[in-house]
């Protein structure tokens, strides 16, 4: 969708007909130049209005750029100042439309299948994470369990009003990361201020889950001054891992345990029909089970 933005936008503004390698550049341009802006890294709370300044930017440089070429290789196709801003603003119109219609589709998307979350934290910033996550599901993150340092009082063990497992040790945190399919940590202070923050922030981002520091005002967190921030309900976090250093012995299991499923089902398939000709024939209609 990005990517015929442009070609609108040219289609739209351009009083003449561009040649067709141009517009396939501005194009792959806009891609290229989005893909190094960050604007298709995934993002908690994605909004075009926070997008706007990179989208209009971008777009006044490939077509000051578009400007130069023709004026260089082409002058009589040679656009003028008026011509560019009105492009660049119907290119930026267009891409904010579009990004628009895809944020509203994946927050719908985070609402109907969320990701299980835990929060890695104690006391009073602890609970009101969680309850952030509860309160406002369309951030797509469903908080499954509380990381608690051992020896933690109750009411550093207590979520709140959400009642919560309360895991300790790294072994209890594993389990669980496995168990509940958890694609998301929200760390509510530094992973090194506690004796097994650098552990456990090692297993989450081994497991390939997106680790998050909470930072900002009232929040006792840093993060990297190269992270980009996001929001998360009036806290500002950070990202301390994206997912993406899972060892490639996940992914290999993964792929066998895909082709041995997939094998296993081929293998029962003839049984599993013989036993829904036989419910069918004994029952009726009705052999897939509808709710």
């Amino acid at each position: 969708m990005d990517a015929l933005a442009p070609v609108a936008a040219v289609a739209l503004a351009v009083p003449g007909a561009w040649p067709w390698p141009l517009v396939a550049l501005q194009a792959v341009a806009q891609l290229l130049l989005f893909a190094h802006r960050g604007l298709y890294r995934r993002r908690l709370s994605p909004s075009v209005l926070s997008e706007l300044p990179a989208l209009l930017g971008l777009a006044l440089l490939q077509w000051y750029v578009a400007m130069e070429v023709l004026d260089a290789w082409a002058p009589q196709q040679a656009i003028g100042w008026t011509v560019l801003a009105c492009g660049a603003g119907t290119q930026t119109a267009l891409g904010c439309a579009g990004r628009a219609a895809v944020h509203r589709a994946r927050r719908r998307a985070a609402v109907r299948r969320p990701l299980s979350t835990l929060v890695v934290g104690q006391g009073a910033q602890a609970r009101q994470v969680t309850a952030a996550l509860y309160d406002h599901p369309a951030y797509g993150l469903r908080p499954v369990g509380l990381v608690v340092a051992p020896g933690a009082g109750d009411e550093d063990r207590a979520a709140g009003a959400v009642p919560l497992p309360v895991l300790v040790s790294p072994q209890e945190v594993g389990r669980a990361v496995v168990q509940n399919s958890v694609r998301h940590a929200v760390f509510t202070a530094p992973p090194e201020a506690t004796p097994d923050g650098p552990a456990l922030l090692s297993l989450l981002s081994g497991h390939g889950c997106r680790v998050w520091l909470v930072t900002g005002p009232g929040a006792t967190a840093s993060a990297p001054a190269d992270a980009r921030p996001d929001h998360l309900w009036g806290f500002t976090v950070r990202p301390l891992s994206d997912g993406t250093d899972r060892p490639v012995g996940h992914a290999a299991k993964r792929a066998v345990d895909a082709v041995l499923a997939a094998f296993g089902l081929l293998l029962a398939a003839p049984v599993m029909a013989a036993c829904a000709l036989a419910v069918r024939l004994a029952d009726g209609p009705g052999v897939v089970f509808r709710q």
